[in-house]
């Protein structure tokens, strides 16, 4: 079994060699959309991963996981990171400026 990271790198390679890109300049916490992962890229990559992993992989994976460190880490069976929350990196006053701004109070 491959782990997340030797999947993150694979994935690197693949998708630098489609999109005829430096592999380097791949950030793996970008949506796979803005690197070129369309539905046919979503496919293509599908069957290359079941040859890797010798198991079924869906294309949808490719929009169940949106970044490649995501897809990497779903592969592999690790659990997702959280998403950081609208909210981290606020103060208390202005999670609570926020909340009342929702809420139509200001």
């Amino acid at each position: 079994m491959m782990t997340s990271e030797e999947l993150e790198q694979w994935l690197k390679a693949m998708l630098a060699a489609r999109t005829r890109v430096n592999p380097e300049t791949i950030d793996v916490n970008r949506p796979l959309d803005e690197l070129g992962v369309d539905s046919m890229e979503a496919v293509a990559l599908s069957g290359e991963l079941e040859t890797l992993l010798k198991r079924r992989i869906e294309p949808t994976v490719f929009w169940d996981h949106r970044t490649l460190r995501a897809l990497a880490r779903a592969l592999a069976g690790e659990p997702e990171a959280p998403r950081p929350a609208a909210t981290d990196g606020m103060s208390d006053s202005e999670v609570d400026a926020l909340l009342r701004k929702m809420m139509g109070n200001k």
